[in-house]
């Protein structure tokens, strides 16, 4: 298997040098070495065909990590023919394809997930991302919607914000800016306003810079604190900034 052969010769090298797992591979090497350990259950898993036990999904996603969406494909490939309905290890499959930029592929193999079990979360999102990605926002629209529905969460969030940016979206904008003020997740400190924040980044990356200023103003109203506060007197100044040059950039056009 082109995985195992890949992983065996890696370590191999590794185990061969002189490396101070303090430097900078050194995460990578506790990867390997895990994947190592995850291949063991997987020849367990072959052998014995317990369903309880599926360590697929999770070497697919160490791959990803070591940037080897190819291998994370493989693995994936590997555990269905075992059985070809393993919904986890379709959705993984999908993401991997996504990470290869083969979009058609991993819409099939998500969407196959999903026949499975409509309201798969993880499989939702990554469709709803691979739409995006190809070119498909609108059809991006149910699923991401749908995932958020399930589970609100940073990710199905952001997702929904940036669909919202990349369509020009107003209800769409109106459900994240609903959700902006806090709970779904909070930081250290405990300020839950920091949901918002995100939004407000995607916003400023697409160039939405109105929904960005509002979002930003709607939460200084509320007080925030902490880390959420230091970011959002950051993102108004970038705001200022962008707003600043493009009116420079319209003055120079105006003169010409």
């Amino acid at each position: 298997m082109a995985a195992r052969d890949w992983l065996t010769s890696g370590w191999n090298r590794v185990t061969r040098s002189n490396i101070n797992p303090q430097e900078e591979f050194a995460k990578e090497l506790k990867w390997i070495a895990d994947i190592i350990l995850l291949l063991k259950q997987v020849d367990e898993f072959a052998a014995t065909d317990d369903e309880a036990e599926d360590p697929f999904s999770r070497i697919s996603k160490r791959f990803r990590k070591l940037d080897r969406p190819d291998l994370a494909v493989a693995i994936c490939d590997q555990a269905l023919d075992i059985n070809p309905d393993n919904r986890e290890v379709l959705t993984s499959r999908g993401a991997a394809l996504a990470d290869l930029e083969l979009f058609a592929d991993a819409e099939a193999s998500l969407r196959r997930a999903l026949a499975l079990d409509s309201d798969s979360f993880h499989a939702l999102t990554s469709l709803g991302r691979v739409l995006r990605n190809s070119d498909c926002p609108r059809e991006a629209v149910a699923p991401a919607r749908r995932a958020f529905e399930l589970s609100p969460d940073r990710y199905s969030y952001r997702l929904l914000a940036a669909l919202a940016s990349q369509l020009e979206d107003d209800d769409l904008f109106e459900l994240v800016r609903s959700r902006s003020f806090g709970g779904l997740f909070a930081p250290d400190d405990g300020d839950d306003l920091w949901i918002g924040v995100l939004a407000i980044e995607v916003f400023t990356h697409e160039g939405r810079l109105d929904w960005a200023e509002q979002l930003v103003n709607e939460l200084f109203d509320r007080s925030p604190h902490g880390a959420t506060e230091r970011r959002l007197k950051g993102l108004r100044n970038e705001i200022h900034d962008l707003r600043y040059q493009q009116g420079t950039l319209l003055d120079e056009d105006e003169t010409q």
